[in-house]
């Protein structure tokens, strides 16, 4: 028995100086490489940084227009001898596009079952910032073209994405992303988008009708008035969103609509003058109880917001409480007045 132990051990310790002595990095690469053009991609470049038994590192990543500088996949050891990686198990993979950087972890991918899963996203130098997201979804290839499609989510699900990828292996250059659906919580509201093209590598700017439910009119208000402007209640409505693929983006044209009557108040030194029919609007305006509200939104020439409020209702206080209509700018830093004189309506 003792004799057949140390034959066992030392048969194992010559099979693994076996292993790692052999020129096991250019094999896997030219493996890898004849295995993915049957598959259809050829113009995959990559190095391997290490082998061992569980994992291989891969750096210098370069795929059309995709660069990766390191990628690291996990196997079963009777993969590596087989040379078959079929099955993709990565613990982590980083990448980054325009200012953005993305860390994946735990990422599997079969060629088999054509599914794919990520455990854990993180997106990070969004507008946004986004709660830690997984995914999951279909992997195929076709005509040349890797086919990816699937669905982003956040674990409570307020935050999810479907989307699908068409990626052609020989012009990397035309590679498509197709936002199917888009959904996020919000200043206590929803804003949601569908069917957005997005050319990955272009610097077009990307054009979003943004749908908004539900979102807080306070918020949005003290955005444009440095708090100087409150509200209650909330809007819905659309808002057409360019989008920049620097991250930067304006807001064109769009309307939202208070679902019910609330209260706006703004502050009496948001309206410097001296006239008295400034005066006495200054003094409505300082709690104004809505019946309508409208609003106007857009970016301004220096890409603040800017809104018009175009507004019904009363100031119990003033004008003994009777019903008028108005309109009120809001830009910035800056609240102007647009109107006619005050519009009493009974």
């Amino acid at each position: 028995m003792k004799k057949f132990l140390t034959y066992l051990l030392v048969t194992m310790l010559l099979l693994t100086l076996l292993v790692f002595s052999l020129p096991w990095k250019n094999w896997l690469e030219t493996k890898m490489k004849s295995e993915l053009a049957l598959r259809g991609v050829e113009n995959l470049e990559f190095r391997i940084e290490s082998v061992g038994l569980e994992e291989v590192v891969f750096k210098d990543i370069v795929f059309g227009e995709l660069t990766l500088p390191k990628l690291s996949i996990n196997y079963k050891l009777k993969e590596l001898w087989a040379g078959n990686f079929r099955e993709i198990h990565a613990n982590e993979i980083t990448f980054r596009k325009d200012k953005m950087e993305f860390i994946l972890q735990g990422v599997d991918a079969s060629l088999i079952s054509h599914e794919w899963q990520i455990k854990v996203i993180n997106i990070m130098g969004t507008p946004v910032i986004l709660p830690l997201l997984a995914g999951k979804g279909k992997l195929d290839f076709a005509g040349g073209n890797i086919l990816l499609s699937g669905d982003i989510y956040s674990i409570d699900k307020k935050n999810s994405t479907s989307f699908a990828l068409n990626y052609p292996t020989s012009d990397s250059k035309a590679a498509n992303l197709k936002i199917i659906s888009a959904m996020m919580p919000w200043n206590e509201g929803v804003i949601s988008a569908q069917n957005i093209e997005v050319p990955l590598y272009k610097t077009t700017p990307i054009n979003v009708a943004l749908k908004v439910k539900y979102v807080s009119l306070n918020a949005l208000l003290a955005a444009v008035s440095s708090n100087r402007a409150s509200a209650t209640g909330a809007v819905s409505g659309t808002l057409p969103i360019v989008i920049y693929r620097d991250g930067t983006f304006i807001v064109k044209k769009g309307n939202l609509k208070a679902d019910k009557e609330g209260v706006l108040k703004l502050s009496p030194d948001v309206i410097p003058s001296d006239a008295a029919q400034v005066a006495l609007l200054r003094e409505v305006l300082q709690d104004f109880h809505y019946n309508v509200f409208s609003m106007a939104i857009e970016s301004a020439d220096d890409k603040k917001l800017a809104m018009i409020l175009s507004l019904e209702g009363n100031n119990p206080s003033v004008y003994n409480g009777r019903i008028v209509k108005l309109n009120v700018r809001l830009t910035g830093d800056v609240i102007e007045l647009v109107m006619q004189g005050i519009n009493l309506l009974r």
